[in-house]
């Protein structure tokens, strides 16, 4: 769990501090926060404006010591607007209103889709929300003179352990609300993943998540993104990006 920073002022000092110390060993791209619009990483509630204030300073900051710097935005993760979460679009349109627009140069997202493969539309999909919505994350940032500037998947992935009902190639279970899928659809999702995300003009690069397990205790699905399982060994999705 993460609480909002208590000190903005603070946190971009020490993002300028960091950006002198890695931009001369050639990195260059920054993401600022993860998942803001989630109030389980901005406690105590996901808070658009709050963000937005971090953002604009640690931009400033970073720039101010990499004028090539690229600053992306905290990836925003699946979720609803219900008082604790703002759902990415949501927050998308609101970082516009609250005049964050200047300070980014890519928006950041975490489209996960499972069960289903990134490929499957639905209006619930946090893949489709990026441009195949009737309200997009693409259309909003059209709307708001940011055509030009792309999407970066900085998360994509499924987890492949848990605990109640499991997804599999032959079968979503798209209505009982799957915690994991199979290794087999992990696979499939991320073969789907790669090859829409190269149809995407507009995307930035795609990051999967996550390289290996964090664990095996079947109590969280957190332990189980990986393409290698937590004993080293590889899952099909290992051998499938091999082949990719």
């Amino acid at each position: 769990i993460n609480c909002a920073p208590a000190d903005t002022a603070k946190f971009a000092k020490f993002a300028g501090e960091v950006v002198k110390r890695y931009s001369p060993q050639g990195i260059h791209a920054w993401e600022i926060w993860n998942e803001p619009n989630m109030g389980n990483f901005w406690q105590p509630l996901g808070n658009v404006r709050g963000y937005a204030k971090l953002l604009k300073e640690t931009s400033v900051a970073i720039k101010a010591v990499d004028p090539a710097a690229f600053i992306v935005t905290g990836g925003v993760g699946p979720a609803a607007t219900n008082g604790e979460d703002v759902s990415p679009l949501d927050f998308v349109e609101q970082l516009y209103l609250a005049g964050a627009g200047p300070y980014f140069d890519a928006i950041g997202d975490h489209p996960y889709s499972y069960p289903v493969p990134a490929s499957y539309f639905e209006n619930w999909n946090a893949w489709s929300q990026m441009a195949l919505t009737g309200r997009s994350m693409r259309s909003i940032m059209t709307a708001n003179g940011d055509a030009g500037k792309p999407i970066w998947i900085t998360e994509y992935g499924a987890p492949t352990g848990g605990t109640g009902i499991i997804a599999d190639v032959s079968d979503y279970h798209i209505n009982d609300s799957p915690a994991y899928v199979t290794e087999a659809l992990q696979s499939t999702m991320l073969e789907d993943a790669i090859r829409q995300h190269a149809q995407l003009s507009w995307a930035g690069p795609l990051f999967w998540y996550s390289y290996i397990d964090q664990g095996t205790d079947r109590s969280t699905i957190e332990n189980f993104f990986g393409i290698l399982r937590a004993d080293g060994s590889k899952k099909p999705s290992y051998v499938k990006l091999q082949s990719l």
